[in-house]
C-alpha cells in the first residue's frame, strides 16, 4: 500500500461473512465495518461477481442460484485511497450439486512481445465433472480446451478469464493478469480510478481521480468515458449525474510509447424521493438543525429573517460538506416568530418557520 502525498495511509479493507457455503437460496450476512483507516472511511462498495449490490458497511445478501460467487469489498477514505478484500461464497443446488471450482494457471505472467504463454485449466474441479472450458482474453473467447497456448503479439495489460461449467449447468470463473512489454522493455501503464462516490441519489456530483495511475516512464494522455462517450481528457475531473441509472466509467491512459491500459468502474444513481425538510428544535433558543432529505442540490445559504423582513443572521455551509444536516448557531434573539430561507446551488428557495423561545 502506498501513502498519499499528505502522508495519509490507505485504508485496510476487512470483509467477513457468517457463512461461506450452503444450499441456494443462501442468505449471507456480510460485515465490512471492521475495516480501518487513519482518517476515517468515507465509502463502502460491495460487489458480487462485478455487480454493485450494497454501499453500506454491513448487509445481508441472498444468493438465489447455485454457483461460486466472488464477493469484493472496496473501502475508500477521504483522500480517495482505496483497499479491497475478497470472499468466496459457494451456493449449492437443492439436489446437492456444488458449482465447480475454476483453477487457472500460466507458466509466465510477464515478458516482452510477442509473448507465448501456456495456460492450464485442467486442475479445476467439480463433484460431478466439468463438461465445458472457456478461455477469454479481455472478454473475447480464444479457446474451449482445458489447456492451451496463446501468443500475445502486442504490448499491453491483458485479463485472461477461465470459465468452467459442470453437467448441471453450474459455472465458476478464475482470472489471470498478463503484462506484455514492448520489445525495448517499456512496460504498459497501469490505469487506476478513484471515485468520491459510487452510489447516491440524482443529481450526484462525483470527483474522479486518475492521477494515481502509474507508468515506468510517464503517462502522456488520459481519456475518460461514460457509457462509451468521451467526457474528459484531464487526469482528474468532476461530473454530475442528473438521471437515475447504472453508469460505466472507463479511464484509458497512454504512455509515451503508445502503450495503453484501461480500468472500468460502475456508478449507481438512484431516483430522488420526495423532498423532506425538518427544522428542530422548534421552538429553538441558541441553535437550530436543518435536515434535508432528497434535496436536488447542495445548500448554499441559510438566512434567518424576522417578522418585519429584516435579515438577522446568515449561515453558509462549508463547500465540501457532504452531509445534508446543517447545524446553525443562532445569535441572541428576542422571542417570536422568524422565517428561515434556504437557497440551494440549483437556484431553489425553501421557506420554513422558526419560533424562538427564551426560557
Amino acid at each position: 500500500k502506498v501513502s498519499s502525498a499528505t502522508g495519509n495511509n490507505p485504508p485496510d479493507a476487512i470483509a467477513t461473512s457468517d457463512i461461506n457455503s450452503g444450499i441456494a437460496p443462501l442468505a449471507v450476512n456480510f460485515t465490512g465495518s471492521n475495516s480501518t483507516d487513519d482518517v476515517g472511511i468515507e465509502s463502502y462498495e460491495w460487489m458480487v461477481n462485478d455487480s454493485i449490490v450494497s454501499t453500506v458497511p454491513d448487509f445481508e445478501y441472498t444468493f438465489v442460484e447455485a454457483d461460486n460467487y466472488s464477493v469484493v469489498l472496496t473501502v475508500t477514505d477521504a483522500d480517495g485511497l482505496t483497499d479491497t478484500a475478497r470472499l468466496t461464497i459457494n451456493a449449492s443446488s437443492p439436489d446437492g450439486n456444488t458449482a465447480p471450482n475454476a483453477v487457472a494457471t500460466a507458466n509466465i505472467s510477464q515478458g516482452p512481445a510477442p509473448l507465448e504463454v501456456t495456460f492450464t485449466g485442467s486442475n479445476s474441479t467439480d463433484d460431478q465433472g466439468i463438461v465445458n472450458y472457456e478461455w477469454q482474453v479481455d472478454g473475447e473467447t480464444v479457446s474451449s480446451e482445458a489447456n492451451f497456448v496463446y501468443v500475445f503479439e502486442e504490448a499491453g495489460n491483458y485479463l485472461v478469464t477461465l470459465i468452467v461449467t459442470d453437467a448441471q449447468g453450474l459455472s465458476n470463473s478464475a482470472n489471470l493478469n498478463i503484462t506484455v512489454t514492448s520489445a525495448d522493455g517499456n512496460e504498459p501503464p497501469k490505469a487506476i480510478i478513484a471515485a468520491s462516490e459510487v452510489t447516491g441519489n440524482a443529481p450526484l456530483e462525483v470527483m474522479f481521480t486518475g492521477s494515481n495511475s502509474t507508468d515506468d516512464d510517464s503517462i502522456t494522455t488520459y481519456q475518460w468515458m461514460i457509457d462509451g462517450n468521451v467526457i474528459s481528457e484531464d487526469p482528474d475531473f468532476t461530473y454530475t449525474f442528473n438521471e437515475e441509472g447504472n453508469y460505466e466509467i472507463t479511464l484509458t491512459v497512454t504512455d509515451a510509447q503508445g502503450l495503453t491500459d484501461s480500468e472500468t468502474i460502475g456508478i449507481q444513481i438512484n431516483q430522488n424521493g420526495p423532498l423532506s425538510i425538518m427544522v428542530y428544535p422548534n421552538p429553538a433558543t441558541t441553535q437550530v438543525t436543518i435536515q434535508m432529505e432528497n434535496a436536488p442540490a447542495k445548500v448554499e445559504t441559510v438566512t434567518l429573517v424576522d417578522a418585519r423582513g429584516r435579515i438577522i443572521h446568515t449561515y453558509n455551509p462549508p463547500q465540501d460538506q457532504k452531509e445534508t444536516i446543517y447545524n446553525v448557531q443562532l445569535p441572541i434573539l428576542a422571542a417570536g416568530m422568524y422565517v428561515i430561507i434556504i437557497d440551494d446551488a440549483a437556484g431553489n428557495e425553501y421557506i420554513e418557520r422558526l419560533i424562538i423561545k427564551n426560557y
